[in-house]
């Protein structure tokens, strides 16, 4: 048999997830420098001489410092370091119209190593691409941004509200000039790493998604950074997910909760030389067969960066959840968040420092959404305000 080559490319670079065909990688001079370093290896698991394999990854160095009152005793303050987040993935390119893409990451309590995405797409023209395995859920355009490309330390209490996670099934991906699209077939929010009895997947759920890009092109707006000296982009999305659940999983493992959900989301995006601005808005509806009366609740985010040299962004941000009033737990949680990101590399996501501070007014254990959550910074208290200092250096490669 003869040996086809396979090239392997090391390569400075993130993953755009929500970002359709292929992995999205920062344009920096690292980037640049290690594509051209490149070694042939012999070996006949991918026959075509075109094929190509890329890995990756990310490394997230945290720490963070929390204060806040607990309810009958003295001021509590917890802080340390922590590996948050340590990725891995692989692209591989089969040939002109299939290609094979996963991530792992070492989990930051623990350590253990786990599967986040598993995909395989199938390009069937210049516009259209079938892809199948297990993705993050077409839904939030700050949970589709990647892990490295966020404005602030991580994602808001808002997303972790109202996300929906990753899943598994089908979608078509429509990409254009102008527009995209998802359209998905699935089994339900946060349905990762499941068999297809899991009793924490929906009996089925669809998930669609669009996106017009009235300025700029798409690989601008794949982060919420406004470079100095870049020309203006901006976009508008949203994005619809229903999903009903309880009766998949009978038996040993137990089913899936009795419970149909309608998300619903809608976001804008825009970037200018030197600034950007960014809002969201979700609605969810839940109807649990165990609850009198469905629920409805509701999130909101803004935020917005400018960079006061090529080098040096400030940020801030201000996020809520807003539970239904029938909830036992519905008050109003806001977060107020400051910062500055340093790019080392500028205009690269590459190598990063950020420092934030966030004001969280209200308490975790008053609100049925949210709940303690280290990657944010916010932990159990009884109180209505606790502060955390996050602090976290990021490479890229």
């Amino acid at each position: 048999m003869t040996k086809a080559p396979i090239i392997l490319i090391v390569s400075i670079s993130g993953m755009a997830l929500g970002a359709p065909g292929d992995v999205e990688r920062d344009a920096d001079a690292l980037a640049r420098d290690a594509e051209s370093r490149t070694s042939l290896l012999a070996g006949d698991v991918l026959q075509p001489a075109e094929s190509s394999i890329v890995f990756g990854g990310i490394f997230q160095f945290r720490y963070v410092a929390n204060v806040r009152d607990n309810e009958g005793a003295e001021e509590s303050f917890t802080h340390g370091f922590s590996v948050a987040r340590t990725q891995l993935w692989g692209d591989a390119q089969l040939n002109e119209t299939w290609s094979f893409h996963f991530q792992a990451e070492f989990g930051a309590d623990g350590g253990v190593f786990a599967l986040q995405d598993a995909w395989a797409d199938w390009e069937l023209d210049d516009s259209w691409t079938l892809r199948s395995g297990q993705f993050k859920t077409p839904f939030s355009r700050e949970r589709l941004h990647s892990d490295h490309r966020q404005l602030a330390v991580d994602r808001s209490v808002e997303n972790s509200a109202f996300n929906l996670n990753r899943t598994q099934g089908i979608q078509a991906i429509y990409d254009s000039e102008s527009w995209r699209a998802w359209f998905c077939f699935n089994t339900g929010a946060s349905s990762i790493n499941n068999d297809f009895n899991g009793a924490s997947n929906a009996d089925f759920a669809f998930t669609g998604r669009g996106e017009y890009r009235f300025a700029g092109d798409w690989d601008q707006l794949k982060d919420f950074s406004g470079w100095m000296g870049q020309e203006a982009a901006g976009s508008v999305g949203a994005a619809v997910h229903y999903q009903s659940g309880g009766s998949t999983g009978v038996g040993s493992v137990g089913s899936t909760v009795d419970t149909d959900i309608i998300a619903v989301t809608a976001d804008v995006a825009y970037e200018g030389a030197g600034w950007s601005i960014f809002g969201a808005l979700n609605w969810q509806n839940t109807d649990a067969a165990a609850a009198t009366d469905s629920t409805d609740d509701f999130g909101a985010l803004v935020q917005g960066g400018v960079f006061v040299s090529s080098n040096t962004e400030l940020f801030g941000r201000y996020d809520a959840v807003l539970p239904d009033s029938d909830r036992v737990n519905d008050d109003v949680f806001n977060t107020i968040t400051f910062g500055v990101n340093h790019y080392f590399i500028p205009e690269s996501h590459a190598s990063k420092l950020t420092v934030d501070l966030q004001w969280f007014l209200g308490a975790p254990a008053d609100n049925d959404l949210v709940n303690a959550n280290t990657s944010v910074g916010l932990l159990n208290s009884s109180n209505d305000s606790q502060f955390a200092l996050r602090c976290q250096y990021q490479a890229a490669f």
